[in-house]
C-alpha cells in the first residue's frame, strides 16, 4: 500500500518517518521549495518542541480529539522518539523542552534527515488543487496516485494556507468547524500611546458579553493599537471565536498582580508620610515602568508634578491599575498567528483519524480542531496525531 501525503511540517514529517519505518512507500507532496518550513520560526527560532506538562487542560477545541490524541501522551517516549531522530532535548529554566541546540534549523534538517534516510521520496514546489476518488485509490492533481492518503498541510497561520483542502474536503460533504487565527495579539484602542512598547508581568482576565471567560498571567506587552505577549495568545482564541460570533470581547489587566490593592494603598500613604514633596509621577516607580501608571494621573487631572501631600485618596489610581479595561475589536490576522483555532471536529473522524466518509484518508497536526498554548504543545500535539494514527489502525 503506496502513501502520499500532504504537508512536510511537523506532522507530516512524523508520520512519513513513522511509516517508512514499517516498510510502507511514502511520497510526501509539500508546496514550499524546503521541508518544514512553518518549524524554522518556532521557539523565535530556537523551537520549543515540547514540555514537561502536556496536559488536556492546554488544549482547547474538540474536546473529543484532545482525549483521543493525548490521553496516553508520554513524555518519556516523546523525549526517546526525538533522540532517535538526533535530537537531544533540554530546558531552558522553565517546563519548556527545546533541541540542546536551540537551532530549529537543526530539528528540521534532522527530521528531513531522518525522512529520506528511511527511503521517503519528497516532492516539492507542489501544491494540492485536486483530489479524485477513483475506485479504492486517490488520484491528486490528475497525476499521483494513492491507496492511503494523509493530510498534514496545517492550518492557515502563516501562509500554511489549508483553506484550499478543506473547500476540497468541503466537495466530498466533510465539514469543519470556523477558522479562525489563534495565538496572535489583540487588537484594541484603549491602549494610552504613552505605553506604547512596555512590556510587565500583569495578569489578564477575558470576559465576553460581560461574562468571565479566563485568567492568564504572564508578560503582556502594549502597543499603540494592540497587546501581545504569551497571556494574550494563549487567549486570543476566545477573543477570536467571540468576535466571529458577533459577541463582544474585553480584558481587565492587572498591571500591579503581585500585591493586593490595600498594600499598595498603604504603600503609597506611607510615601506621603515620608516623603510629601515626592512628585506624583515617582510615586509607583519602585513597582512599574512609569508609563504605566501615568495615563492613570491624567485621567484622574493629577499633573505629573504635583506632590504626593496634596492627593487626598490613593484609592483610586490603584484600582485604575489593577483594572484596566481593554474592548477588543479584532485579533491579528492569520500572517500574524502562530497556528489558527478551528478545523475537521471529531464528527468527521474515527479514532485513527481516518475521516469516516473518505476511507483510508486521514487528517492529522493543526487540520484538527484543537489549539494548544505558547509552550510547545501544538509540536507536541502534531506529533502525537501521527502516533496515534499508527496505534488505532486495524
Amino acid at each position: 500500500m503506496n502513501t502520499i501525503i500532504v504537508g512536510a511540517g511537523m506532522s507530516g514529517l512524523t508520520a512519513a518517518i513513522l511509516l517508512a519505518k514499517k516498510g510502507e512507500p511514502v511520497t510526501v507532496l509539500e508546496k514550499n521549495s524546503q521541508a518544514g518550513k512553518k518549524i524554522l520560526a518556532t521557539g523565535n527560532g530556537r523551537c520549543n518542541i515540547a514540555n514537561r506538562k502536556i496536559l488536556p487542560e492546554y488544549y482547547s477545541g474538540d474536546k473529543q480529539i484532545i482525549d483521543l490524541v493525548m490521553s496516553d501522551y508520554s513524555l518519556q517516549n516523546d523525549i526517546d522518539f526525538l533522540f532517535d531522530l538526533g535530537i537531544p532535548t533540554t530546558d531552558d529554566g522553565s517546563d519548556r523542552l527545546y533541541p540542546q541546540s536551540f537551532s530549529a534549523l537543526s530539528v528540521r534538517d534532522l527530521f528531513y534527515n531522518a525522512a529520506v534516510s528511511e527511503g521517503v521520496n519528497f516532492i516539492f514546489d507542489t501544491e494540492v488543487e485536486d483530489i479524485q476518488k477513483d475506485g479504492e485509490k486517490y488520484l491528486i492533481n490528475q497525476k499521483y496516485t494513492c491507496d492511503k492518503l494523509i493530510l498534514a498541510c496545517g492550518g492557515k497561520a502563516q501562509a500554511d494556507y489549508a483553506e484550499g483542502m478543506f473547500d476540497i474536503l468541503e466537495n466530498f460533504g466533510i465539514s469543519h468547524t470556523p477558522l479562525l487565527p489563534a495565538l496572535t495579539s489583540l487588537k484594541t484602542k484603549d491602549v494610552p500611546y504613552i505605553m506604547k512598547g512596555v512590556r510587565a508581568e500583569c495578569s489578564v482576565c477575558i470576559f465576553v458579553d460581560g461574562k468571565f471567560i479566563e485568567k492568564v498571567s504572564g508578560e503582556v506587552q502594549f502597543n499603540e493599537k494592540n497587546v501581545s505577549g504569551i497571556p494574550i495568545m494563549n487567549i486570543s482564541h476566545i477573543a477570536a471565536q467571540s468576535l466571529n460570533e458577533a459577541k463582544k470581547a474585553h480584558l481587565i489587566i492587572d498591571k500591579l498582580p503581585f500585591e493586593e490593592t490595600e498594600n499598595i494603598i498603604r504603600f503609597c500613604e506611607n510615601m506621603k508620610r515620608k516623603y510629601p514633596d515626592t512628585p506624583a509621577k515617582y510615586l509607583l516607580s519602585g513597582y512599574l515602568n512609569n508609563k504605566l501608571f501615568h495615563d492613570e494621573l491624567r485621567i484622574l487631572g493629577i499633573k505629573p508634578d504635583t506632590p504626593i501631600k496634596n492627593i487626598k485618596s490613593f484609592e483610586p489610581l490603584v484600582k485604575m491599575i489593577k483594572n484596566m479595561k481593554l474592548d477588543i475589536h479584532a485579533t491579528g490576522d492569520f500572517d500574524n498567528a502562530q497556528v489558527m483555532c478551528g478545523g475537521i471536529p471529531c464528527s468527521e473522524i474515527n479514532k485513527n483519524l481516518e475521516l469516516k466518509k473518505l476511507p483510508n484518508v486521514f487528517v492529522l497536526g493543526e487540520m484538527l480542531d484543537v489549539t494548544g498554548e505558547c509552550g510547545g504543545y501544538n509540536l507536541t500535539f502534531c506529533r502525537q496525531t501521527a502516533f496515534t494514527m499508527l496505534k488505532n489502525q486495524n
